[in-house]
């Protein structure tokens, strides 16, 4: 039985349990005949339910084996393997997963360790130990690792015989497939460290990613690798952004103390300054949260300010929007969706629609009169997020424990229920998969057969996008930033091709120019510019003389041609007075005197420092030639 909450039904007077979706069925005579009280231990290996195997293990401490064991229950089921830490009774597991793999997974692997796996532990345990791993699609270097210890070496060959075979059951199940899903990794906070403190981030074009974070808003270049800030005072703690591309806006839920929604034209990012571009959308301080939708050709911002709920329509005028409608609530408000034509709003036990632009009265999707629902109400479970399925005519309401499907009307419209299995942080809808983002794992169902596809193994993954394909997870050392997404559609960005390894940072700047017009100058790659007026003198020097007839004339050169080195530093320096030019004469001199250090003209035995005299020059040297005037 999983979940947070509702895992199944008990008889009061003879204790027979079983599944809530399974109550229809069982034997209607109370106690239960002999034999029937309990079902067979095992696995429907060609649907994958059932439970496989059991029991109390040790999982390492939090910093690794170093730090010690601490015990956990282990549950195969379902092609599942979940791991329960302890709750505060230490005989009784908790109902949250702290770990989850998913034996269907083409990456599950498990096997026995060796002393390089775990360094730490002492040479008597090591028989008793074995891991379990997932290598994520797109993500080699990132390892969702676990390893077990049981009692003894014939204990964790019993764990893994059953796992093994479970692998291999899972691969001829009807049940296995490819992942719907793919993870690709993006970039380290060692290479960006604005990931550190990132709470929101948006798609702006293939090219450009914006991030917002504590101290304003940025700007990821990751075709020239640039990171741009935007504004100061007028913007920080960025803890939300949307795109609105048809109407060029980017909305953006910002503020240091009291958050208050703000429009920013795209267009302001081609100067860099967005002090007098930017509109603060009045009434909405003290917000906790909006969302962006469009009905036909007009696109609509509801924002939540407590009990308070503000429609404001897009337009062309100055200010760029528009109240339409303001909406208030008996609680506070905890959700917001737009459904359609509906916006739809969640608070403590419930969720209700109201139109975008008209007073029509409000409509309950939690009826009162639907009694099993009650234990929503009994249980004043926090509304976190609504679906609207089949053409609206249903919707999934998301609680803190739990997900339901209901009518139009608020009643319940069928059986089956989501059920979380580690408390949730954040969801997003891509037609037709929900994904929840766990503290264990993201999860990932089917909305229309309400199954639980696929686990992506990724603990501490948080959310930053509304559409959630972009996450940030702390499971790995450095933290991470993610892109999500199905593994049939395109990607909506272009993926850097850098390296975990790489630890080359990414470090913000500000500009006032197009920082995505701008190119990127690295040191030492700029073009210098070809000589001018060159005319061969002579050859000076030991290496063989280059034939003149045979060099590019000057005008012919161009700024982008490559500069090599010198032929001649004679020839330069004559170059560089030109004829008749304020220091010829010494000009004329040097080249004298280099004719006189030529070394097929100096004879044997030479007295170097008479002809340093002979031309006015003092002596420090074959590296120093100066003359009177200390040139």
């Amino acid at each position: 039985m999983f979940g947070l909450v509702r895992q199944g039904l008990v008889c009061k007077n003879c204790q027979m349990s079983c599944h809530v979706h399974c109550k229809d069925r069982a034997v209607p005579t109370c106690p239960l005949p002999p034999g029937q009280a309990k079902l067979p231990f095992g696995i429907d290996v060609h649907h994958g339910v059932g439970t496989a195997c059991e029991g109390w293990i040790k999982i390492p401490k939090p910093g690794g084996v170093r730090r010690g064991w601490q015990r956990a229950y282990a549950i195969v089921c379902d092609f599942k393997v979940f791991l329960h830490e302890p709750s505060n009774d230490i005989h009784t597991p908790s109902v949250s997963a702290s770990h989850i793999f998913d034996i269907r997974d083409i990456n599950f692997k498990v096997s026995q360790v060796t002393r390089q796996d775990v360094i730490h532990a002492g040479p008597k345990l090591i028989p008793a130990i074995f891991k379990m791993s997932c290598n994520q699609t797109g993500c080699p270097g990132i390892t969702s690792e676990a390893l077990v210890l049981t009692e003894n070496e014939t204990e964790r060959d019993r764990w893994l015989a059953t796992l093994e075979e479970l692998q291999k059951a899972a691969k001829q199940s009807t049940q296995h497939g490819a992942p719907i899903f793919s993870v690709r990794e993006m970039y380290s906070t060692n290479q960006l460290e604005v990931l550190k403190s990132a709470q929101s981030a948006a798609i702006m074009d293939p090219d450009h990613l914006l991030i917002g974070d504590s101290e304003g808003l940025y700007m990821l270049d990751m075709a020239e690798e640039g990171l741009y800030k935007f504004g100061d005072k007028d913007v920080r703690k960025v803890s939300q952004i949307s795109m609105i591309e048809e109407e060029g806006l980017i909305v953006l839920l910002a503020g240091r103390t009291r958050q208050s929604v703000r429009l920013l034209p795209v267009s302001a990012l081609e100067s860099g300054e967005i002090k007098n571009v930017l509109i603060k959308v009045t009434e909405t301080e003290g917000c906790s949260s909006f969302t962006c939708g469009s009905l036909g050709h007009t696109w609509y911002i509801c924002v939540a300010v407590k009990t308070r709920v503000l429609v404001f329509h897009i337009n062309k005028t100055k200010t760029r929007y528009e109240k339409r409608r303001e909406i208030s609530l008996p609680n506070q408000v905890q959700s917001l969706s737009v459904l359609g034509d509906n916006v739809c709003i969640g608070y403590q036990s419930g969720f209700s629609l109201y139109h975008l632009y008209s007073d029509k009265p409000a409509q309950k999707l939690v009826h009162d009169d639907d009694l099993t629902l009650g234990f929503v109400r009994l249980n004043s479970l926090p509304a976190l997020h609504a679906v609207q399925i089949n053409n609206g005519q249903e919707y999934i309401l998301c609680f803190n424990v739990v997900g339901v499907y209901v009518n139009q009307n608020g009643n319940r419209s069928r059986k089956q229920e989501l059920l979380w299995h580690s408390s949730p942080t954040s969801f997003a809808y891509l037609a037709p998969y929900l994904l929840v983002y766990c503290e264990s794992a993201l999860e990932i169902y089917d909305v229309n057969t309400a199954k639980w596809i696929q686990t992506i193994p990724f603990r501490k993954l948080h959310s930053l996008s509304e559409n959630g394909c972009l996450a940030s997870s702390s499971m790995s050392d450095p933290p991470i930033l993610l892109y999500i997404k199905k593994q049939m559609d395109q990607d909506a960005i272009h993926i850097p091709g850098l390296s975990r390894k790489n630890t080359d940072r990414i470090r913000a700047s500000k500009r006032k120019a197009d920082p995505r017009a701008q190119k990127k100058a690295l040191p030492g790659k700029a073009a210098i510019s070809g000589p001018t007026n060159f005319t061969h003198v002579e050859h000076f020097g030991p290496y063989q003389s280059l034939n003149p007839e045979e060099m590019p004339d000057a005008g012919t050169l161009t700024g982008e041609a490559e500069v090599g080195p010198s032929p001649s530093i004679q020839s330069l320096s004559a170059i560089q007075a030109g004829p008749g030019g304020p220091h010829s004469r010494k000009n004329s001199e040097r080249d004298t005197f280099s004719d006189a250090l030529n070394i097929d003209r100096l004879s044997t035995g030479a007295d170097i420092s008479s002809i340093f005299d002979k031309y006015g020059y003092k002596s420090g040297g074959l590296g120093s030639f100066l003359d009177e005037n200390g040139q």
